[in-house]
């Protein structure tokens, strides 16, 4: 990722993409955090195709092993589960990019593209020539579009949606003085506010089964490194619900393209009763609302916590690529035993032998 940053001018060279999602996930920062924080040197592997001294497109490429064979995936996307993409600026440089990709004869896997992305259709037709491409439906990404005032945003949604969360704000007023919190930290204000988050996040299921950023060390230096730079930039929003001074529920956001894009949440069980979550996320997206921004993106997948929320939903595929030569072959071969393997498996055809 050297360079794509210069440090003489202390200026950032990665291009801006074509693409309409605008995903924060596409931007220098986040593939930045990727390389340092998930990746050795040896198994980055990032094209990119230049003109005139300017970088026209970036396939931010790794390398891994599956089964013994080699292959090439955008980074982050199978540890992060966020939209990942090819970086272009216009048709002829993803043209340009999709080629090299070709070119390196590997089998590929480019995961989570926007299903109606224009790097979709150029990929299929490139690689048809070349190999064997399948098209994989993924789940969707939802997000709320801001067209509208809170006021009618609120009304639209249901009366008894409306009536749980003005009665868990009664009942936790009750407990002690509530506040919401709203702000971009500093560098100084950083750390202690992340260990604080980092802890709420955990404070539930996701770190009984080990999911959390606190339980999983290659994702916490991830977001330590990615949020360190938004806050630097100004991008990073840390919105917080608090119990007399106590935080109790959490959202990390990235504003980016005028929306808030929402990378982390997090609330404390001991307080599930009081539906904190709920409660800050009524905040901020009314904030949001209010700051007449353009949506307020939930990024991971659809889940149904969400359907409380009138929104719409960005579709993506991933592609896979098995080239026609014996790293394709082999790779093919691989996939195909493996799923067999497993099929059979579940219809009680293999047993275990005793």
């Amino acid at each position: 990722m050297e360079r794509f940053y210069d440090h003489e001018k202390k200026q950032i060279r990665w291009p801006s993409t074509a693409s309409e999602l605008q995903s924060p996930s596409y931007e220098y920062e986040w593939f930045s955090a990727c390389a340092e924080a998930l990746y050795s040197d040896n198994a980055q592997h990032i094209l990119s195709v230049s003109q005139n001294d300017r970088f026209q497109a970036v396939a931010p490429l790794c390398k891994k092993k599956k089964k013994g064979v080699g292959w090439l995936e955008i980074m982050g996307v199978a540890e992060l589960h966020e939209p990942g993409g090819l970086v272009y600026t216009n048709p002829d440089s993803l043209t340009a990019i999709c080629k090299s990709i070709l070119r390196e004869g590997k089998p590929t896997q480019l995961g989570r593209l926007p299903d109606d992305d224009l790097s979709v259709e150029s990929f299929q037709q490139l690689a048809r020539k070349r190999g064997l491409v399948l098209n994989i439906t993924n789940s969707g990404s939802p997000y709320i579009e801001i067209n509208c005032s809170w006021e009618d945003y609120f009304a639209s949604l249901s009366s008894r949606r409306r009536q749980d969360y003005r009665r868990a704000r009664r009942r936790l007023s009750d407990q002690g003085e509530v506040s919401i919190d709203i702000y971009r930290p500093g560098h100084e204000q950083l750390q202690p506010l992340l260990e604080e988050a980092f802890r709420v996040e955990q404070a539930n299921w996701k770190g009984r089964n080990n999911s959390a950023i606190n339980c999983r060390p290659e994702l916490k230096r991830f977001f330590t490194t990615y949020l360190r730079q938004l806050s630097d930039s100004g991008k990073l929003i840390i919105s917080s619900l608090r119990l007399d001074g106590e935080m109790i529920a959490v959202q990390l956001l990235v504003e980016h393209a005028n929306r808030w894009w929402i990378l982390k949440i997090g609330y404390d069980e001991r307080w599930a009763k009081y539906s904190p979550g709920m409660q800050l996320m009524f905040e901020t997206l009314s904030e949001a609302f209010k700051r007449k921004l353009t949506a307020f993106e939930l990024l991971g997948t659809e889940e149904s916590w969400i359907n409380i929320w009138p929104h719409k939903t960005h579709h993506f595929i991933t592609l896979v690529y098995f080239p026609y030569n014996l790293n394709g072959l082999g790779a093919l071969f691989m996939e195909a035993a493996s799923k067999l393997l497993s099929r059979l498996g579940n219809i009680g055809v293999l047993h275990k032998s005793t």
